[in-house]
């Protein structure tokens, strides 16, 4: 019976690819000297775990590397107390180099691309072989202490330890006999076989074609050691859920007693198991749900009875919670995407001979897993902008009176029911000058034309815009900031620019908390429906016709306390026939685009409601001032505004000067 291996290669897949930025957090924390104990044995339990799954799904190339870079870590891991044995910025830069190689690997797995190239992989298993032979024969230098008078050591240990694997330990590439290896290189080990006769028995009577792994083996031992009893569980941390293990200490005089100890047994730590459930069955459920509600909400808009009505009321409270605990599954907190960027400063600081310290602040608030996942690319290019474009090297910093270290910030904050990422550099700050002029040569801008220098730094945005001198693998990528700023539009948040000549510049994401439900306003205009998301807007307000201004270029403005705001009307900003509401009728939709205001008018107001935002441009492309749309009841799509492109239409606040 042969089983289709393919099944399992997205679960794979998944797995290498956390299992990577698992092994990569822990180096960068062996380079800056942070856990360095713990941080090995994490690296080296993330790639074993890759070449034991590359091995069983058939990836040779894969599990071959994986294996190499194993070998080396396991020494490291082995003699990690020995003095004259560090892990130095070259073996970190190396293994590093090796995890790209993985990824790469993983990649053209993915795509069904074969196996990377051959003398890419022999260089790198070169360089990895000979960091290991002087590992060796440093390790057989550092071994003078004979087995005779270990235990005479200040400090020694002697424990007895039962370890028994569970059924399909060896399946997941997890050798039992790899353990007790391990065991016997942290002193003297003496070891012994065990089995059950009447599981050998049971396992050699399975019906042909339906043999499982066979599990009467288990081992009862006695290490004397330097090593804690803590220490001698943590080589056993990775395969913690896949055996029994139990670790006596046996004091000096209670050697004839080991069969029976009378010491504290160490327990084994068991941790609450977590369920990988794929995105889109959670995405699925969140539609039936939504679904749901709308039925839910149709019903109740034909029901009389206020006893039904209260019942509705009752099974809406209900609804809320089950959305709010599906939501809460799909949250995670943004420590995880800030841990990416590290590797990125990290190497910015080695190829651009940059120092810069990043300060992380809010990694605890929480967003939409999908969201984190979309951030990545648009986030990496801002940080990257930030460490070539913004930050001055070292030796410039001083000239300027600066600190020679640079302070890269990543800054998160929740308002209300949106996220707010700041990446703040103090760096040299936008040189307007260049930018008018790059602007000018690529026909961005009449120079003829006043513009202030807010004006002229939201020209970054614009496509294939750059101020690179040079092409390199930093900047000048053809790649611009107008691809970010697209990014963000895709995920209904909005990029903004705060820029000071001298002192640096910060660039802030703002988004909502989730993709798959969000409070919206309804509002209509000639009979249509539209929704506003409510985390663009600042308020509602009722207008007054006689408070409306015109300027001699056709712009409207309201007064709004200390400020008159820019004004137009959704009927006129989507070309249809507008109503003329009577005097006093007249609602304002006040918009907020960063610190700018503008005025929005709609004939009616209908009610907050919450949406399931679907994307319409995959099947009816770039809808003027639509970013989306969704079903509200009685299946009627209605669509969603685009508030930043109706704000920088209609235009800006303007303060009221005295």
């Amino acid at each position: 019976m042969s089983i289709d291996l393919s099944q399992f290669h997205s679960a794979f897949f998944e797995e290498v690819l956390d299992c990577l930025d698992q092994a990569e957090e822990a180096l960068l924390c062996i380079e800056k000297q942070v856990q360095i104990n713990e941080s090995i044995n994490a690296a080296f339990r993330a790639i074993h775990s890759i070449k034991g799954s590359a091995g069983t799904l058939g990836f040779n190339q894969m599990a071959e590397f994986a294996h190499a870079l194993e070998t080396v870590l396991e020494t490291y891991r082995r003699i990690s107390g020995a003095s004259h044995l560090k892990l130095n910025d070259e073996h970190i830069s190396l293994f590093l180099s090796a995890l790209d190689l993985l990824r790469s690997m993983v990649g053209r797995a993915q795509q069904k691309q074969g196996d990377v190239s051959t003398q890419r992989v022999d260089a790198l298993s070169r360089k990895l072989n000979q960091i290991q032979e002087a590992l060796d024969a440093s390790e057989a230098l550092s071994k003078s202490t004979s087995s005779s008078d270990f235990r005479r050591k200040s400090g020694t240990h002697k424990f007895v330890l039962r370890f028994r694997p569970h059924p399909g330990m060896r399946s997941c590439g997890n050798d039992p006999l790899r353990y007790l290896d391990n065991l016997a290189e942290q002193g003297t080990l003496t070891t012994t076989a065990l089995w059950d006769e009447k599981e050998v028995i049971a396992w050699e009577n399975q019906a042909p074609g339906y043999a499982t792994e066979p599990n009467f083996l288990h081992w009862s031992t006695i290490l004397e050691t330097t090593r804690s009893a803590q220490e001698i569980r943590s080589l056993f941390e990775w395969i913690d859920d896949l055996c029994d293990l139990e670790i006596t200490e046996v004091q000096e005089n209670d050697d004839a007693n080991i069969d029976e100890p009378t010491a504290i047994q160490v327990e084994r730590r068991r941790e609450q198991r977590a369920i990988q459930v794929p995105s889109e069955k959670i995405d699925l459920l969140l539609g039936h749900l939504a679904d749901l509600a709308i039925f839910q909400a149709e019903l109740e808009s034909k029901v009389i009875d206020q006893e039904v009505i209260e019942l509705f009321e009752r099974l809406g409270r209900q609804t809320r919670q089950l959305q709010d605990a599906i939501l809460s599954m799909r949250m995670s907190p943004v420590t995880t995407l800030f841990k990416r960027f590290e590797r990125v400063v990290r190497d910015a600081e080695v190829e651009l001979g940059k120092r810069v310290q990043v300060i992380i602040v809010g990694e605890q608030i929480e967003l939409d897993s999908n969201i984190i996942e979309r951030l990545i690319d648009p986030v990496t290019h801002l940080i990257r902008n930030a460490l070539d474009h913004g930050l001055e090297s070292p030796s410039e910093r001083i000239s300027l009176g600066k600190a020679e270290t640079a302070t890269l910030r990543l800054r998160a904050e929740q308002r209300g029911a949106s996220f707010v990422l700041h990446i703040e550099e103090d760096g040299r700050g936008f040189d307007i000058q260049a930018i008018r002029t790059k602007a000018i040569q690529k026909g961005l801008a009449d120079e003829h034309t006043p513009r202030s220098d807010a004006q002229w730094a939201e020209l970054i945005f614009s496509p294939g815009f750059s101020t690179a001198a040079q092409v390199d693998h930093w900047s000048g990528r053809g790649v611009g900031l107008d691809a970010v700023a697209e990014a963000i539009k895709s995920l209904n948040g909005e990029l903004q620019v705060h820029s000071t000549p001298g002192r640096g510049t910060c660039f802030s994401i703002v988004l909502p908390l989730t993709l798959a439900l969000t409070d919206a306003l309804i509002v209509e205009c000639d009979g249509e429906q539209y929704a506003i998301l409510l985390s663009s807007i600042s308020e509602c307000i009722q207008l007054h016709p006689s408070g409306l201004q015109e300027l001699p270029n056709g712009q409207k403005l309201f007064p709004l306390r200390t400020a008159l705001v820019p004004y137009a009307h959704l009927a006129d900003l989507m070309e249809t026939t507008p109503l003329h509401p009577a005097p006093g009728s007249l609602l304002g939709i006040v918009l907020r685009n960063g610190d700018d205001l503008s005025l929005l008018g709609v004939h009616r107001i209908i009610g907050e409601k919450q949406i399931v935002i679907k994307n319409i441009e995959k099947n009816l492309g770039p809808a003027k001032y639509c970013q989306s749309a969704t079903v509200l009841g009685a299946g009627k799509i209605t669509f969603v505004l685009d508030s930043i492109a109706l704000g920088r239409t209609i235009g800006t606040a303007q303060l009221v000067t005295a």
